[in-house]
């Protein structure tokens, strides 16, 4: 079973730990009952780090994601991000995605981990050029961080001015 970067944290704070996919996963820590009215009262840290991680760069990086998704990521800014599917040549839903544009030609896409090596296989085989597709989700985390209170807990954290953030955007 696969295991993330933060596998061991997850077992020294004893949570009780799942299968999702092939991925040794956390699904609580004490109850999912108190967990939940944590995040609704307060913030809560997952790991979803089992998520695939494709880097896309180079001349061509854009137009190559906009024949392979839905969306038009020509109209997402830099610094934003754009929930998307891609799509196969008939234009049928091969997954969900979100697109994080970082660069005029540069893109971080986050894919599902069931589909993780397909997807990246996949823009692999049809990019543009000298597009350079890349699987970077090896020893990288992303942590989904909820809740009322987690603005100012990420401000108190990241010393980084969170709440300037809208929607769907992205700082380094």
């Amino acid at each position: 079973m696969q295991k993330t970067t933060l596998y061991a944290e997850h077992r020294r704070l004893n949570a009780k730990m799942t299968d999702f996919n092939g991925w040794e996963m956390p699904l609580y820590y004490t109850s999912i009952i108190e967990e939940h009215q944590a995040v609704r009262a307060a913030a809560g840290i997952f790991d979803i780090s089992h998520m695939g991680q494709a880097w896309i760069s180079g001349p061509g990086a854009l137009e190559t994601l906009n024949e392979l998704a839905v969306s038009d990521l020509a109209n997402v800014g830099e610094g934003r991000a754009c929930y998307t599917m891609l799509l196969n040549e008939q234009g049928g839903i091969l997954d969900d995605v979100i697109v994080y544009r970082l660069g005029p030609q540069e893109c971080l896409v986050i894919v599902n981990c069931a589909n993780r090596a397909g997807d990246v296989a996949w823009m692999q085989a049809h990019r543009r050029g000298t597009v350079d597709v890349r699987d970077i989700s090896g020893g990288r985390s992303i942590l989904a961080v909820q809740g009322p209170l987690s603005v100012p807990l990420l401000e108190d954290i990241l010393a980084f001015p969170v709440k300037a953030l809208g929607r769907f955007d992205v700082a380094p």
